[in-house]
């Protein structure tokens, strides 16, 4: 008799328990991302996990003219990185300023020379203090130059970004004893500042606006492509120029 009630009170006991829960005095932790709400004594947990909310895809390092960048998509509950993308920049310009300055514009430029085994030379150098990329071709060459808010860049200032015109000029003489690189050059040129361009559209732009300005009676001819115009004129001093601008 007494076994029996010794058992009885055991399930009476086990029952009790059952009943009332582990009898812990819990101390929750609120439920995360990927964990329900837990006690942090005896990790009973409550619920689910709130599970991850996607928020707006944000740049996480920023491309530039030479590196690809991320784009990162965190999560609004805990900031957590839920998908990171690569990209590259489809357009070299923004709000009427190109993204890159002068210095990075005669880097891009060599790299090309290089990629495309160009038989032309760019390097960096400095004309009345002004910034230039300087190219040479056989005996002949011709100069880059850089403007902010109508005002050529010092060599000073070959790293400070906001060029709103760039114009390259060569000679007459240079078009007529070097043509091909006189080309190349400008096929370069338009390819530098546009990643969009492939070789066979720079080489069209270029036998365009050399049509377009032999065909004019003002000497004077313009396009327009991704946004940026190009204008083949003749400088003060009789130099061909072509002076591009932001749309």
């Amino acid at each position: 008799m007494k076994r029996k009630i010794s058992v009885l009170l055991i399930l009476a006991l086990a029952l009790s328990i059952i009943l009332t829960g582990c009898g812990c005095d819990h101390q929750w932790k609120e439920a995360t991302c990927t964990e329900p709400k837990t006690c942090t004594l005896c990790e009973e947990t409550e619920g689910e996990a709130l599970g991850h909310n996607k928020g707006e895809l944000t740049i996480g390092v920023e491309a530039t003219i030479f590196n690809a960048g991320t784009k990162t998509r965190p999560c609004t509950n805990c900031g957590i990185a839920l998908t990171t993308e690569r990209y590259e920049l489809v357009s070299y310009f923004e709000d009427g300023k190109f993204l890159f300055t002068a210095a990075d514009f005669t880097k891009k430029y060599q790299e090309l020379i290089t990629s495309l085994d160009s038989t032309i030379y760019a390097k960096e150098s400095s004309e009345e203090g002004g910034y230039v990329t300087d190219i040479s071709f056989g005996t002949q060459n011709a100069g880059i130059c850089f403007a902010k808010d109508d005002v050529a860049l010092t060599y000073e200032e070959k790293d400070v970004k906001g060029i709103e015109e760039i114009v390259l000029v060569f000679s007459p003489q240079a078009a007529l004893d070097e043509s091909t690189a006189v080309a190349e050059a400008v096929i370069l040129y338009f390819m530098a500042l546009d990643p969009a361009l492939t070789v066979e559209e720079a080489g069209q732009m270029c036998t365009n606006i050399f049509n377009g300005f032999t065909y004019n009676s003002e000497k004077v001819s313009s396009l327009e492509k991704n946004g940026i115009t190009h204008t083949l004129m003749l400088d003060g001093s009789s130099n061909f120029a072509i002076l591009t601008t932001l749309e």
